[in-house]
């Protein structure tokens, strides 16, 4: 039997799969965890350059800009073709986040009330993103 958050890491591949997809050419090089979340590290080879791609996996509700910056800003190796995206559930405050970092909102968790919820649960779909429901 698995763990919640053994759960919470098959969602998050899942999201980092369709985000930077592997027939793509995008390859995962390594997983740093750290106090305000996961970062990723991502590379491709596409013609005769390589391209990297950096994303912060973050479960906080507010997700300051002074944290992206020293994530991205350490992590960016001086490499011109780097992409910085953040992953952050659906509802998350993400105001302070500025260019070039992407935002991405995972469609399986979201936070209602100030609460980290799972919105493959219908009960919990309904009341955070507010769309009625098909009858079952």
């Amino acid at each position: 039997m698995g763990s919640i958050s053994d759960t919470m890491h098959v969602f998050e591949m899942r999201d980092l799969n369709h985000l930077l997809p592997a027939q793509d050419g995008w390859e995962r090089k390594e997983q740093v965890s750290s106090g305000c979340g996961t970062l990723y590290r991502y590379s491709r080879a596409i013609w005769n350059r390589r391209e990297q791609a950096l994303v912060l996996v973050s479960y906080e509700s507010v997700v300051p800009a002074d944290t992206i910056g020293a994530v991205f800003g350490q992590n960016e190796n001086g490499l011109r073709n780097s992409r910085c995206f953040l992953l952050v559930p659906q509802g998350a405050d993400v105001s302070g986040v500025q260019p070039p970092v992407q935002v991405h909102f995972m469609p399986g968790f979201g936070f209602r009330d100030e609460k980290l919820v799972w919105l493959t649960k219908k009960k919990n779909a309904k009341k955070v993103i507010g769309l009625p429901l098909p009858a079952t």
